[in-house]
C-alpha cells in the first residue's frame, strides 16, 4: 500500500494548546457572522444590479422568510445589507482608485450618480466629493 507520508505518532502542535477560535468584530458573534455572509454574497453583482432575495436566501440556504426573520433578529434588513454592501464598495473604490464618483456610483449598484450622492450623504453626513476630499 502506498505511504501516507504522514507519521499517526506525532502531536499536533495544537494539542496542549487548542488555538484559539477568530473573534468577531464588537463581540456580535453569530448575528454578526450571520449578517456579513448574504452582504459578502451581495457585493459580487451590485454593478448589476442586486440579487433578489430569494437567491440570496437559496445561496445561504434557507426560505426566504426564514432569512428575512433572521436579519430581523439581528436588527437588519435585506434593504439594509444591500445598503452596507454599496456602502462598502463606494468607499473602497472613493479610497483605493481615482475612478470618478458617477463610475464609482455604477459600479455600487446605484441607478444614477445622484441617487448614490443623496444616499451617500444620508450615511455619512457628508457628499462623496467631500468624502473623498478628506480623504486627501
Amino acid at each position: 500500500m502506498a505511504r501516507t507520508g504522514i507519521d499517526r505518532r506525532l502531536r499536533p502542535d495544537h494539542v496542549g494548546n487548542p488555538p484559539i477560535p477568530p473573534q468577531t468584530p464588537s463581540g456580535r458573534g453569530d448575528a454578526w457572522d450571520f449578517v456579513s455572509a448574504p452582504r459578502a454574497i451581495i457585493r459580487p453583482y451590485l454593478a448589476q444590479g442586486h440579487p433578489h432575495l430569494s437567491v440570496v436566501a437559496e445561496i445561504v440556504g434557507m426560505s426566504e422568510r426564514t432569512l428575512q426573520r433572521r436579519l430581523a433578529q439581528t436588527g437588519s434588513t435585506y434593504s439594509d445589507i444591500v445598503q452596507e454592501a454599496r456602502f462598502s464598495i463606494a468607499s473602497d473604490l472613493m479610497a483605493d482608485s481615482d475612478l470618478n464618483i458617477a463610475d464609482i456610483a455604477f459600479a455600487a449598484g446605484y441607478e444614477n450618480t445622484p441617487h448614490f450622492s443623496r444616499a451617500f450623504k444620508r450615511l455619512t453626513g457628508m457628499t462623496p466629493r467631500e468624502y473623498r476630499g478628506g480623504l486627501a
